[in-house]
């Protein structure tokens, strides 16, 4: 779950430098002709031209850039423009009207990539801790109550694991059903077995199993 989250983080980061970048450039950003001095085609079907190129700055530095473009823009030809950053002119790159939109794709293909592995890591930890923290107030709180266990299965996302699903009522006789995880190894209980539940007082639904507790 940490590599999931970490590379989602990574993929966030990379989001965020990229839309940062876009607005220097929307905001800072002039246009020249530069000078074409290498083109290669790459790619199947030669679908990317790779282009180094030329050009010059108001303060008379003339600078060398180099990068991968869709070979459908045709801009292998010369004269050459080049957007650059009046600020930082170290950022640029060749200019073809239509750049943003294809660049916008693949930026909302990352960030929807870095909220999935973001969701994968981040949604079960924060489950967790709110399960932790739950677990916790039931042992201050809660009230016991019989409890019968239903079925037991194994958790599809982690093998070793198995849910023990269990009925039991509040004391008004209205029925709650609840979910208990642990080690395949150590749950030595199956269907028809009793034990005790915690509860939440002001939310029935929500319990804990506690095999070695009694009944008050």
């Amino acid at each position: 779950m940490a590599i999931l989250g970490s590379f989602g983080m990574t993929l966030l980061g990379y989001v965020a430098f990229r839309t940062a970048t876009e607005l220097r450039y929307s905001m800072d950003g002039s246009v020249v002709l530069g000078h074409l001095t290498a083109t290669r085609f790459s790619g199947r079907n030669e679908q990317v031209t790779e282009l180094t190129y030329t050009f010059e700055v108001p303060d008379g530095r003339t600078l060398t850039g180099h990068e991968v473009t869709p070979t459908s823009r045709h801009l292998g030809k010369q004269p050459i423009p080049v957007e650059f950053v009046r600020s930082d002119p170290a950022v640029h790159r060749p200019y073809y009207a239509g750049r943003l939109l294809d660049d916008l794709f693949p930026m909302i293909a990352t960030l929807l990539a870095s909220l999935f592995f973001l969701g994968t890591s981040i949604i079960p930890y924060l489950g967790h801790r709110w399960r932790v923290a739950l677990d916790g107030r039931l042992e201050r709180e809660g009230v016991t109550a019989e409890a019968v266990v239903t079925s037991v299965s194994s958790d599809a996302l982690s093998p070793n694991y198995v849910i023990v699903r269990y009925d039991y009522s509040h004391r008004n006789g209205t029925k709650h059903s609840g979910e208990a995880y642990g080690y395949r190894s150590r749950v030595h209980i199956g269907p028809g077995d009793r034990g005790v539940a915690l509860f939440d007082p002001r939310r029935p639904h929500w319990s804990m199993w506690r095999s070695d507790a009694r009944v008050a």
